[in-house]
């Protein structure tokens, strides 16, 4: 238990590795494509074997998902049709926060997971405000040895069936071409199963109004220190 404890606590440090230098190079993007998935997503809130848990409300309150400030993990069903007996095509994990103090407005930072069909394998990370009582609802999809910066953010265990993370942090750039500026990344991790790809959803100083995509793969973890190469394709202005 300890041993898993510390692993997590490293997490968001995973990105200090031994990297010899930060370069860049120009990316040439494949031209884009619209396609539309049509599914249906299934939660089972109540009784046995649910797919949703309230994971903290503020002090003093009831462990409720209405309540202002709680925080929710989800790992629920993508299925085709509407029917719980319909053919599962993937899950849906990650965190839900009852975010408005004047009735039930949700912060939603997900990961649609397919594990079936044309997609198996594919993620899409999903952040957003969702209104349930106002459809539609509509989110986004937000697809060295030397230390050249900090990951800084939150990872949380958001599968029931192995590891598997939603991660959301800010890669804060303080050395070299990029000093001061920062992405802001989002998306599942499943170590065991690399590349790790996760969607770069936004950035701020020379990398205002980013967009892209990294991949990952963990080089070594031991004596409490854990490395991961990464690499990262921008678009920005």
């Amino acid at each position: 238990m300890a041993n898993s404890f510390s692993f997590f606590l490293l997490l968001p440090l995973v990105f200090l590795g031994i990297i010899a230098t930060a370069t860049s190079d120009e990316y040439t993007a494949p031209e884009e494509k619209m396609t539309h998935l049509h599914f249906y997503f299934h939660e089972i809130y109540a009784g046995a074997n649910v797919t949703t848990m309230v994971v903290a409300v503020p002090p003093g309150t009831n462990s409720s998902f209405t309540t202002f400030g709680a925080l929710v993990v989800i790992d629920d069903m993508l299925r085709e049709g509407p029917e719980p007996s319909s053919k599962l095509i993937g899950r849906a994990q990650g965190l839900v926060a009852q975010a408005s103090q004047e009735g039930s407005a949700l912060l939603t930072a997900f990961n649609f997971v397919f594990t079936e069909g044309e997609f198996n394998g594919s993620t899409l990370a999903i952040l957003g405000r969702a209104k349930l009582s106002e459809p539609p609802v509509e989110r986004s999809i937000v697809g060295g040895s030397k230390l050249i910066g900090r990951a800084q953010g939150l990872v949380a265990q958001a599968s029931q069936e192995g590891s598997a993370l939603l991660t959301a942090f800010n890669f804060v750039f303080t050395e070299g071409e990029f000093n001061g500026s920062t992405l802001a990344i989002l998306g599942r991790a499943k170590l065991s199963e690399p590349p790790v790809e996760r969607s770069i959803v936004g950035g701020s100083g020379k990398f205002r109004m980013a967009r892209g995509y990294t991949e990952a793969r963990v080089i070594s973890s031991q004596d409490g220190y854990f490395l991961m190469e990464f690499d990262a394709y921008v678009t920005h202005y």
